[in-house]
């Protein structure tokens, strides 16, 4: 079975190259990557020139300097020859067996019912040090687990949260536990979080993804994350990424709404066996203010051309009502200019699917 990786990037040099890195050292070598670079500079251009790996895996270079993701997305795919593609974004870190992990799931389904797999082996920065938490169970096991990705990502929780994360007094971890069982609890009513994980809701918001154990090989959920995910060719063949919803640079919400239409027709599976961290690397996103208008205005977009009912639209005015009541609250509390951003955000994104507009992109 061949495989291609994917691998859309921006103005991100030295996260690609550690990207990369990861690529080389797999268990089984994927048979081509496809790099396409959306930067506003010549610094990956140059890096791919130079690259040394391209002896051991094949490596398409494209430079693409419109679009956004989704057009970046199906521009690898028109140039991938895989029975099997893979995408990730520039700032992911692959544990060694991850290539051979997935494509295991598909040589296994040989009646092909499985359409897409994601790896939640490992965790997404994001969620570490969140309200104040510390680490969350899925990271403790990456760390206690030994291994380069062990090492890896308590590199990357010490640089960007500082070792008090891990010092955590039992008080202040009740407290902020506390307030996280309030926070779920907002949300669950809002309809933008449920307790059955890895599910798209009512409103078009998505669950968070489960926490899986080792002994259970996969799990089906509704929809795949961005940052790490794999299709087979037929899909490809048939569906592309909606390069509508460019609305913004980030494309909010793509990878959801693709595999809203995919996840009809076939099985899209999670395993805990394929490990990888996603950095959420700083730079080249977007400020809060174009992030949540961006959110509002795509899910709005993704509701209407997939779940075009009016409960569905009604739930979704319900979340987005909980939306702009959290970053109210969020203000009030603690007011800055990243809290304020967002409610402005917010506020644009509603105003935006109000009226049904969209903005041209600008490759910024």
């Amino acid at each position: 079975m061949r495989t291609s990786v994917v691998v859309p990037t921006k103005n991100r040099v030295a996260d690609l190259s550690e990207c990369l890195d990861t690529l080389l050292v797999q268990t089984l070598i994927p048979d081509e990557l496809i790099i396409v670079d959306n930067s506003t500079n010549d610094e990956i251009e140059q890096y791919m020139k130079d690259w040394k790996g391209s002896a051991k895996l094949k490596c398409i270079y494209i430079r693409q300097t419109w679009g956004s993701i989704p057009s970046l997305r199906n521009t690898a795919i028109d140039n991938s020859t895989g029975d099997v593609v893979f995408f990730f974004d520039d700032d992911v870190v692959l544990d060694r067996d991850y290539i051979r992990t997935v494509t295991e799931i598909y040589v296994g389904d040989v009646n092909k019912e499985i359409g897409g797999v994601t790896g939640l082996g490992g965790c997404d920065l994001k969620d570490i040090g969140t309200l104040g938490l510390g680490i969350p169970a899925e990271a403790k096991d990456i760390i206690n687990s030994g291994g380069d990705l062990s090492k890896r990502l308590e590199e990357l929780v010490l640089e960007r949260y500082g070792k008090n994360i891990f010092e955590q007094s039992i008080a202040t971890h009740l407290l902020w536990r506390i307030v996280k069982w309030g926070r779920d609890a907002a949300t669950t009513i809002f309809l933008m979080e449920s307790p059955r994980k890895g599910k798209i809701l009512a409103s078009g918001f998505r669950s968070d993804f489960p926490r899986l154990p080792q002994s259970v090989p996969f799990v089906r959920i509704d929809t795949l994350p961005g940052y790490n995910m794999s299709f087979r060719r037929e899909i490809l063949d048939t569906f592309k990424f909606d390069q509508n919803l460019e609305l913004f640079p980030n494309a909010n919400g793509e990878d959801q709404e693709f595999c809203m239409r995919v996840g009809r027709k076939y099985k899209l599976v999670a395993t805990s066996r394929a490990k990888c961290i996603h950095k959420r690397s700083p730079s080249a996103r977007l400020d809060p203010s174009r992030q949540f208008a961006s959110i509002v205005a795509n899910y709005h977009y993704i509701v209407k051309k997939n779940m075009n009912h009016p409960i569905n639209l009604a739930c979704f005015w319900w979340a987005v009502s909980g939306v702009l009541l959290s970053r109210i609250v969020r203000f009030l509390f603690k007011p800055s200019k990243e809290s304020w951003l967002s409610l402005a955000g917010t506020t644009r994104g509603i105003n935006l699917a109000l009226k049904g507009k969209a903005e041209p992109i600008k490759n910024t």
